[in-house]
């Protein structure tokens, strides 16, 4: 729990007495949208409680109805500190205030037989302070209430190289392999997929010209709905070609851990719970947009 105490209570009942009043403040009942439909994947954001706390709560609050059933986790996140086009799976157990999360060593294994292992080790470390999945982790562990879940935790490294060569990156036999690999573990358990990714990160604070207020942000919003459209639809190709196209100009913090999320899932319709556009820097000309979608199937 490296961001207990800074990002979130460490303790139960202040982390607890957190979460609950965010619910409190939601508009609307988060009854099931789709019944009888299944919940396979949610796009979870990984920015700090303080900003996105209420696209968090939105969203899990959203999800719950589902996730009584769910007996394993598949947690894509982000690996700030990753190599490119790296896949990075730990055997190590993540915890929250809530208690510890098993990791299903043995799925573990099954992904590690596609990848390097002396790659695996050199950057296996990052779990220790990556954020991404623990701060995704927090919310889904409040409402899965189930300590008996196993958790497949996976980070997920820049494709900046494939955006450069203007290449999908399923053309790559390592994530193609991998991607198989976590389909067939999915297919043995009721599995959820959970990609723990923000959206674009944009303006001066990211090296931008541009200053995003006013028009700017809303030419963003129609960009990111472009982007959000494709998830929605479960279509990997289209969701990473929108990034491609633009050299990844929004420089999308979640691209990689979403595309696999989609390529494992395969056919989807979801919908976008909440969008929100998060402030980056003191003179409010830069962004950080966030979103919280579910995606189902039949």
């Amino acid at each position: 729990m490296a961001h207990a105490g800074a990002v979130y209570p460490t303790n139960v009942s202040q982390l607890s007495d957190f979460i609950e009043e965010n619910l409190k403040l939601l508009s609307g009942d988060c009854h099931p949208i789709r019944d009888p439909a299944t919940l396979k994947g949610i796009l979870s954001p990984h920015i700090d409680f303080n900003r996105g706390k209420s696209t968090y709560a939105h969203l899990w609050a959203h999800a719950s109805p589902y996730m009584a059933d769910i007996e394993q986790l598949i947690i894509l996140g982000t690996d700030h500190n990753g190599g490119l086009g790296s896949i990075t799976p730990t055997r190590q157990n993540y915890s929250t205030p809530f208690g510890t999360l098993r990791t299903d060593v043995a799925a573990v294994g099954e992904i590690l037989e596609n990848l390097e292992q002396e790659a695996v080790d050199n950057e296996e470390l990052h779990h220790l302070s990556e954020h991404s999945i623990e701060l995704a982790l927090v919310w889904a562990h409040y409402f899965i209430k189930k300590k008996s879940i196993s958790v497949i935790p996976i980070l997920c490294g820049s494709f900046q190289h494939f955006i450069n060569d203007r290449k999908y990156p399923h053309i790559d036999e390592k994530i193609a392999n991998c991607v198989a690999a976590l389909k067939q573990i999915s297919d043995r358990k009721k599995t959820l997929i959970v990609a723990a990714g923000d959206l674009a990160h944009v303006g001066p604070q990211f090296g931008d010209s541009t200053k995003y207020d006013g028009d700017e942000k809303m030419k963003l919003e129609a960009k990111d709905y472009e982007t959000l459209t494709a998830i929605e639809d479960g279509d990997a190709e289209r969701f990473y070609g929108l990034s491609m196209e633009d050299q990844d100009s929004r420089k999308i913090c979640g691209l990689s851990s979403i595309y696999l999320m989609l390529r494992v899932i395969g056919n989807a319709e979801g919908e976008t719970i909440q969008y929100d556009q998060c402030p980056a820097d003191e003179a409010n000309t830069s962004l950080v947009s966030i979103a919280g979608s579910l995606l189902f199937t039949n």
